[in-house]
This record gives C-alpha cells, sequence and structure tokens, in this order.
C-alpha cells in the first residue's frame, strides 16, 4: 500500500466510452480502489 501513496496514476478512456458501454462505471471503481490504496487518480476522456 505504501508503494503507491502519494503517486499520480492517469487512466485514459475514449470519450464515447461513457455512452452506454459500462467503462465509466469501470473508471469510477477503479478511481475508487487507487484513492483507498493512498494514489491520486487523473482521469483523462479523449
Amino acid at each position: 500500500m505504501a508503494a503507491l501513496a502519494g503517486k499520480r496514476i492517469g487512466l485514459l478512456t475514449a470519450r464515447a466510452s461513457r455512452a452506454n458501454g459500462g467503462v465509466f462505471e469501470a473508471v469510477v471503481g477503479q478511481v475508487g480502489l487507487l484513492k483507498r490504496l493512498g494514489a491520486v487518480p487523473v482521469v483523462i476522456a479523449v
């Protein structure tokens, strides 16, 4: 857990994936997990 403390971790997702694809929910779950582990997630939608 300490290995991720304060680390910025980028999550890249396609803008179109938020339209009924389920990918948005997966990214939200990953962000929650990374926050609990002490990381600083950064989500980038392209």
